[in-house]
C-alpha cells in the first residue's frame, strides 16, 4: 500500500455494521429492562392502593359499628343466640339504629336517616351479626368480607375477611 492510502484508512473512525448492530441490541435490552421494571412498579403501586383502601375501609367500619354497639342500651336483633344480616340496637335516646349491607356497602340507619360506612371503592359481602349473649345486653360478633371493586385486573384484586366481637357497656 502506498503512504497516502494508509493515512486514509487510519483516519476512518466510523462504526462497522456489526458494531452498530451490537450497540442497537444492547440499547434495546437495556430499554426493555427499564420498561419492565417501570411496569412492575406501577402494578405494585396499584396492589398497595387496593390493599390500603380495603384495610382502611374495614378499620373505619369496625370502629363505627363497635362504637355504636358499646353505646347501645340493648340489642333488638338478632335475638340472643341467633345470627342475622341486620343488626338493630336501641340507643340511649330510645332511637333504633340499624346496620346492614346494601349493594355492597355497609349502611347505618338511625330512625330513617342513613349513612354509608364503607365507600364506593370497596365491596362488602357476607355481612353477618351473631348475638353471643343470653339477654338483651350481650356481645355481638361481626363477620364480613371486604374487597376492592376492581376492573377485572389482577393487580387491583384484593379482599380480606374480618371478624370481631363487641360487648355492650351495660
Amino acid at each position: 500500500m502506498s503512504g497516502k492510502s494508509e493515512k486514509v484508512l487510519r483516519n476512518n473512525k466510523g462504526f462497522t455494521l456489526m458494531e452498530t448492530a451490537i450497540y442497537a441490541a444492547l440499547i434495546g435490552i437495556t430499554l426493555t429492562g427499564f420498561i419492565s421494571f417501570a411496569l412492575l412498579i406501577a402494578g405494585l403501586k396499584n396492589r398497595v392502593y387496593a390493599t390500603t383502601a380495603v384495610d382502611a375501609g374495614a378499620r373505619t367500619a369496625l370502629n363505627l359499628i363497635a362504637r355504636q354497639i358499646r353505646a347501645a342500651e340493648e340489642v333488638i336483633s338478632p335475638a340472643p343466640g341467633e345470627s342475622g344480616d341486620i343488626l338493630e340496637l336501641r340507643l340511649a335516646d330510645n332511637s333504633i339504629l340499624g346496620v346492614a349491607a346494601d349493594n355492597g356497602i355497609i349502611i347505618l340507619d338511625q330512625d330513617g336517616v342513613t349513612a354509608n360506612i364503607t365507600g364506593a371503592q370497596t365491596l362488602v359481602s357476607g355481612l353477618s351479626f351473631v348475638n353471643l349473649g343470653s339477654d338483651a345486653a350481650g356481645s355481638i360478633k361481626i363477620n364480613f368480607n371486604l374487597s376492592f371493586r376492581n376492573n377485572d385486573s389482577l393487580e387491583w384484586t384484593y379482599g380480606e375477611d374480618y371478624e370481631t366481637a363487641v360487648s355492650l357497656r351495660k
